[in-house]
């Protein structure tokens, strides 16, 4: 539990770091702003979903070794 949490921090701050690089260009259209952004955030969701596969995953081979 204590390195799910870890992950989603750090999948936080990652988030938070990419939106001040990014939004931080001052010459950047705020489309392009908006579509990093987006491509970013669907990066993020991957690994969160791949993260959350991997915990099922254990789980269920944990039960399967504790029969």
């Amino acid at each position: 539990m204590v390195q799910q949490q870890a992950f989603e921090e750090m999948l936080w701050w990652l988030m938070m770091v990419a939106a001040l690089t990014i939004g931080s260009d001052p010459l950047r259209p705020v489309n392009a702003v908006v579509e990093e952004l987006e491509k970013v955030y669907s990066v993020i969701q991957t690994w969160q979903e791949a993260e959350e596969n991997l915990n099922i995953k254990s789980k269920n081979l944990l039960s399967i070794l504790q029969k």
